[in-house]
Protein backbone atom coordinates (compact mmCIF):
# COMPACT_ATOMS: atom_id res chain seq x y z
CA UNK A 1 0.00 0.00 0.00
CA UNK A 2 1.44 3.48 -0.70
CA UNK A 3 2.70 5.58 1.66
CA UNK A 4 0.90 9.08 1.65
CA UNK A 5 2.71 12.16 2.21
CA UNK A 6 1.46 14.93 4.08
CA UNK A 7 3.16 18.00 2.27
CA UNK A 8 2.26 20.29 5.55
CA UNK A 9 3.89 18.60 7.88
CA UNK A 10 7.20 17.80 5.61
CA UNK A 11 7.12 21.92 5.08
CA UNK A 12 6.53 22.54 8.35
CA UNK A 13 9.76 19.83 9.69
CA UNK A 14 12.11 21.95 6.84
CA UNK A 15 10.77 25.38 8.62
CA UNK A 16 11.79 24.36 11.83
CA UNK A 17 15.11 23.10 10.71
CA UNK A 18 15.69 26.13 9.25
CA UNK A 19 14.62 28.12 12.17
CA UNK A 20 16.70 26.00 14.21
CA UNK A 21 19.78 26.60 12.00
CA UNK A 22 19.28 30.47 11.82
CA UNK A 23 18.82 30.18 15.77
CA UNK A 24 22.39 28.24 15.82
CA UNK A 25 24.01 30.60 13.71
CA UNK A 26 22.42 33.72 15.42
CA UNK A 27 24.57 31.83 18.68
CA UNK A 28 27.21 31.42 17.45
CA UNK A 29 27.23 35.23 15.91
CA UNK A 30 26.93 36.58 19.32
CA UNK A 31 29.03 33.95 21.28
CA UNK A 32 32.13 35.03 18.67
CA UNK A 33 31.14 38.77 18.93
CA UNK A 34 31.26 38.48 23.01
CA UNK A 35 34.56 36.84 22.66
CA UNK A 36 36.00 39.65 20.30
CA UNK A 37 34.62 42.34 22.51
CA UNK A 38 36.32 40.38 25.75
CA UNK A 39 39.66 40.19 23.52
CA UNK A 40 39.62 43.96 23.02
CA UNK A 41 38.78 44.73 26.33
CA UNK A 42 41.32 42.17 27.81
CA UNK A 43 44.05 44.05 25.41
CA UNK A 44 42.77 47.06 26.27
CA UNK A 45 43.10 46.66 29.74
CA UNK A 46 47.09 45.29 29.10
CA UNK A 47 49.62 46.89 31.24
CA UNK A 48 51.39 49.59 28.99
CA UNK A 49 53.12 51.27 31.61
CA UNK A 50 55.08 49.97 34.45
CA UNK A 51 57.31 51.95 36.81
CA UNK A 52 59.37 50.38 39.47
CA UNK A 53 60.83 52.33 42.31
CA UNK A 54 62.72 51.54 45.00
CA UNK A 55 65.06 48.69 43.84
CA UNK A 56 68.80 49.06 43.98
CA UNK A 57 69.87 45.55 44.69
CA UNK A 58 68.38 44.14 41.47
CA UNK A 59 67.24 45.89 38.01
CA UNK A 60 64.21 46.63 36.45
CA UNK A 61 63.73 43.64 34.29
CA UNK A 62 64.61 41.41 37.17
CA UNK A 63 62.37 43.59 39.55
CA UNK A 64 59.27 42.61 36.89
CA UNK A 65 60.57 39.10 36.71
CA UNK A 66 59.40 38.59 40.38
CA UNK A 67 56.71 40.23 39.86
CA UNK A 68 55.54 37.39 37.09
CA UNK A 69 54.79 40.65 35.07
CA UNK A 70 56.68 39.25 31.01
CA UNK A 71 55.65 40.57 28.18
CA UNK A 72 51.67 42.59 27.52
CA UNK A 73 50.68 41.37 31.61
CA UNK A 74 46.86 41.54 32.08
CA UNK A 75 46.05 44.13 34.27
CA UNK A 76 42.83 42.34 35.07
CA UNK A 77 44.55 39.27 36.43
CA UNK A 78 47.59 41.47 38.62
CA UNK A 79 44.46 43.96 40.22
CA UNK A 80 42.37 40.60 41.43
CA UNK A 81 46.17 39.41 42.73
CA UNK A 82 47.58 42.94 43.70
CA UNK A 83 48.89 43.21 47.25
CA UNK A 84 52.07 42.35 48.92
CA UNK A 85 53.80 40.07 46.73
CA UNK A 86 55.75 37.71 49.52
CA UNK A 87 58.89 36.83 47.91
CA UNK A 88 60.96 34.33 48.52
CA UNK A 89 64.66 36.41 48.23
CA UNK A 90 67.25 37.34 51.14
CA UNK A 91 67.38 40.86 49.43
CA UNK A 92 63.61 41.51 49.68
CA UNK A 93 61.29 43.13 52.14
CA UNK A 94 58.34 43.40 50.26
CA UNK A 95 56.68 43.97 47.14
CA UNK A 96 53.75 46.29 46.52
CA UNK A 97 51.64 46.60 43.38
CA UNK A 98 49.79 50.00 42.88
CA UNK A 99 47.36 50.62 40.14
CA UNK A 100 47.21 54.29 39.43
CA UNK A 101 45.71 54.82 36.14
CA UNK A 102 43.76 53.18 33.28
CA UNK A 103 46.61 50.72 32.39
CA UNK A 104 49.63 51.91 34.45
CA UNK A 105 51.06 50.51 37.39
CA UNK A 106 53.92 50.81 39.86
CA UNK A 107 55.95 48.50 41.62
CA UNK A 108 56.98 49.75 44.87
CA UNK A 109 59.87 47.76 46.00
CA UNK A 110 61.47 47.41 49.69
CA UNK A 111 64.68 45.91 50.45
CA UNK A 112 66.39 45.20 53.33
CA UNK A 113 68.91 47.73 54.76
CA UNK A 114 72.44 46.42 54.33
CA UNK A 115 74.97 48.13 56.34
CA UNK A 116 78.05 46.12 54.86
CA UNK A 117 79.91 43.16 53.40
CA UNK A 118 82.26 40.94 55.53
CA UNK A 119 85.01 39.19 53.40
CA UNK A 120 85.26 35.73 53.93
CA UNK A 121 87.30 33.26 52.53
CA UNK A 122 87.19 35.20 48.95
CA UNK A 123 83.86 35.74 49.00
CA UNK A 124 81.57 38.46 51.05
CA UNK A 125 79.00 37.87 53.54
CA UNK A 126 75.86 40.60 53.21
CA UNK A 127 74.75 41.80 56.75
CA UNK A 128 71.08 43.27 57.15
CA UNK A 129 70.46 46.14 60.05
CA UNK A 130 69.57 42.92 62.72
CA UNK A 131 72.90 41.34 62.44
CA UNK A 132 71.14 38.16 59.90
CA UNK A 133 73.58 36.90 57.20
CA UNK A 134 71.40 37.29 53.76
CA UNK A 135 73.74 36.05 51.41
CA UNK A 136 77.26 35.03 50.41
CA UNK A 137 78.30 36.66 47.49
CA UNK A 138 81.05 36.98 45.30
CA UNK A 139 80.29 40.82 44.32
CA UNK A 140 78.96 43.34 46.37
CA UNK A 141 76.94 46.64 45.57
CA UNK A 142 78.26 49.79 45.21
CA UNK A 143 77.98 52.13 47.95
CA UNK A 144 78.08 49.90 50.84
CA UNK A 145 81.34 49.33 52.66
CA UNK A 146 83.08 46.33 53.58
CA UNK A 147 83.64 45.90 57.59
CA UNK A 148 87.21 44.47 58.40
CA UNK A 149 88.11 44.11 61.81
CA UNK A 150 85.27 41.52 62.77
CA UNK A 151 86.33 37.58 62.80
CA UNK A 152 84.39 35.05 61.71
CA UNK A 153 84.61 31.36 62.25
CA UNK A 154 81.34 29.93 60.97
CA UNK A 155 78.71 30.89 59.41
CA UNK A 156 74.85 30.05 57.90
CA UNK A 157 72.85 32.00 55.95
CA UNK A 158 69.58 33.24 57.13
CA UNK A 159 71.34 33.22 60.83
CA UNK A 160 72.55 36.71 63.19
CA UNK A 161 76.08 36.83 62.99
CA UNK A 162 76.63 36.81 66.60
CA UNK A 163 78.71 40.11 67.57
CA UNK A 164 77.69 42.21 70.11
CA UNK A 165 75.09 44.44 70.14
CA UNK A 166 76.22 47.68 71.14
CA UNK A 167 79.21 47.10 68.40
CA UNK A 168 75.93 46.37 65.76
CA UNK A 169 74.06 49.38 66.98
CA UNK A 170 77.40 51.28 66.66
CA UNK A 171 78.60 50.43 63.20
CA UNK A 172 74.33 50.88 62.21
CA UNK A 173 74.76 54.27 63.11
CA UNK A 174 78.15 55.31 61.88
CA UNK A 175 76.72 53.69 58.57
CA UNK A 176 73.67 55.67 58.39
CA UNK A 177 75.86 58.72 59.27
CA UNK A 178 78.50 57.98 56.23
CA UNK A 179 75.89 59.34 53.70
CA UNK A 180 75.92 62.97 55.15
CA UNK A 181 79.52 62.71 53.69
CA UNK A 182 79.03 62.65 50.19
CA UNK A 183 82.02 60.62 49.61
CA UNK A 184 81.93 56.87 48.91
CA UNK A 185 83.61 55.18 52.14
CA UNK A 186 84.98 51.49 50.26
CA UNK A 187 85.81 49.96 53.78
CA UNK A 188 85.29 50.71 57.96
CA UNK A 189 87.80 48.96 60.09
CA UNK A 190 86.97 47.56 63.58
CA UNK A 191 90.35 47.34 65.02
CA UNK A 192 90.64 44.30 67.04
CA UNK A 193 86.73 43.67 66.62
CA UNK A 194 86.48 47.32 69.03
CA UNK A 195 84.26 49.62 68.52
CA UNK A 196 86.61 52.42 69.77
CA UNK A 197 88.86 52.32 67.02
CA UNK A 198 87.28 52.83 63.82
CA UNK A 199 88.58 53.93 60.87
CA UNK A 200 86.65 55.30 57.71
CA UNK A 201 88.82 54.28 54.15
CA UNK A 202 87.89 56.31 50.92
CA UNK A 203 90.07 56.11 47.79
CA UNK A 204 92.01 59.28 48.49
CA UNK A 205 91.49 59.64 52.33
CA UNK A 206 91.55 57.69 55.43
CA UNK A 207 89.29 59.00 58.07
CA UNK A 208 90.41 57.99 62.01
CA UNK A 209 87.14 58.13 64.14
CA UNK A 210 87.92 56.66 67.22
CA UNK A 211 85.08 55.77 68.70
CA UNK A 212 81.23 56.90 68.09
CA UNK A 213 80.96 59.79 70.64
CA UNK A 214 80.16 62.93 69.35
CA UNK A 215 79.69 61.23 66.03
CA UNK A 216 77.28 64.20 64.45
CA UNK A 217 80.14 66.91 64.91
CA UNK A 218 82.75 64.42 63.80
CA UNK A 219 80.77 63.86 60.45
CA UNK A 220 80.40 67.52 60.05
CA UNK A 221 84.08 68.56 60.68
CA UNK A 222 85.21 65.70 57.93
CA UNK A 223 82.67 66.86 55.52
CA UNK A 224 84.11 70.44 56.18
CA UNK A 225 87.41 69.44 56.00
CA UNK A 226 86.92 67.29 52.69
CA UNK A 227 85.03 70.41 50.70
CA UNK A 228 88.10 72.13 51.34
CA UNK A 229 90.83 69.24 50.48
CA UNK A 230 92.19 70.11 46.60
CA UNK A 231 91.47 67.62 43.88
CA UNK A 232 93.65 63.97 44.09
CA UNK A 233 95.16 65.17 47.35
CA UNK A 234 95.63 62.21 49.70
CA UNK A 235 95.59 62.22 53.19
CA UNK A 236 94.84 61.46 56.93
CA UNK A 237 91.73 63.00 58.89
CA UNK A 238 91.94 62.68 62.23
CA UNK A 239 88.76 63.53 64.63
CA UNK A 240 89.44 61.31 67.21
CA UNK A 241 90.39 64.23 69.34
CA UNK A 242 88.31 67.38 68.12
CA UNK A 243 90.58 69.59 70.90
CA UNK A 244 93.49 68.71 67.99
CA UNK A 245 94.97 71.78 66.64
CA UNK A 246 95.87 69.32 63.58
CA UNK A 247 92.58 67.99 61.91
CA UNK A 248 94.34 67.11 58.09
CA UNK A 249 97.67 65.65 57.28
CA UNK A 250 98.34 65.56 53.69
CA UNK A 251 100.53 62.42 53.41
CA UNK A 252 103.06 63.79 51.35
CA UNK A 253 104.00 66.21 54.12
CA UNK A 254 104.31 63.01 56.29
CA UNK A 255 107.09 61.39 57.44
CA UNK A 256 107.07 57.20 57.86
CA UNK A 257 107.36 57.48 61.59
CA UNK A 258 104.13 60.45 61.67
CA UNK A 259 102.26 57.78 59.40
CA UNK A 260 103.24 55.09 61.67
CA UNK A 261 101.85 57.31 64.78
CA UNK A 262 99.07 58.11 63.16
CA UNK A 263 98.12 54.67 62.95
CA UNK A 264 98.32 54.04 66.22
CA UNK A 265 94.80 54.02 68.75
Amino acid sequence: MAKLIDFNEAKKQRQDTSLGNRKLFLLAGLVAALVAVLAGILYLLGIQTVEVVGNSHYSEAEILKMAGIEGRANMLRLYFDKGSIAEEDAYIESMELEFSNFNRMRIVVREKEIIGYLPYMGKYLCVDREGRIIDYAERRDDGIPVIEGLTIHRFQEGELLGIDDAVLNNLYYLIRSISQLEVPIDKVSFNYEKDKDISLYSEDVEIKIGDVGELERKMATIKKVLEQMPPGERGIIDVRNLQSSIIFREYKKMSPEEVEAMEQP
